[in-house]
């Protein structure tokens, strides 16, 4: 019974915990690929593309090589990114189209601002969450 009280408890925290994790964890991700995106771009001479839906994104979607496109599905199936269907395509030279990508689950949300020089960064996500 006492391990029944403290479960009961305890049950809620663990999951608005996960839910917490889930969206910093889809974020770092969906950050270091943006970062890859720029950087891939700039090197390779060439436009590299990430195509952002509710629920999943797609990197490099134009390449030539097949083996680059990649689906990423976010960690939970809650997760939602928005805006959708935006596509951030960086230049040659680093640069790409300006927005921002929010990422929540439930009362949990994290923002990311990508500016026209090709930064991605965490900016103040919006309140209440989407």
């Amino acid at each position: 019974a006492i391990i029944g009280i403290i479960a009961g408890f305890a049950l809620p925290s663990y999951s608005k915990w996960r839910a917490s994790q889930g969206v910093s964890s889809a974020t770092n991700t969906l950050m270091g690929h943006l970062k890859q995106a720029r950087h891939l771009a700039i090197g390779e001479n060439r436009s590299v593309a990430i195509l952002v839906d509710p629920s999943q994104y797609t990197f490099d979607k134009t390449s030539v090589q097949q083996n680059t496109i990649m689906m990423l599905q976010y960690d939970s199936p809650t997760l939602t990114a928005s805006p959708a269907n935006n596509t951030f395509t960086f230049a040659s030279r680093g640069t790409v189209n300006s927005g921002n990508i929010t990422i929540s689950s439930g009362s949990f949300c994290k923002k990311i601002t990508i500016n026209g020089i090709g930064r991605a960064y965490f900016a103040t996500p919006p309140s209440p969450c989407p």
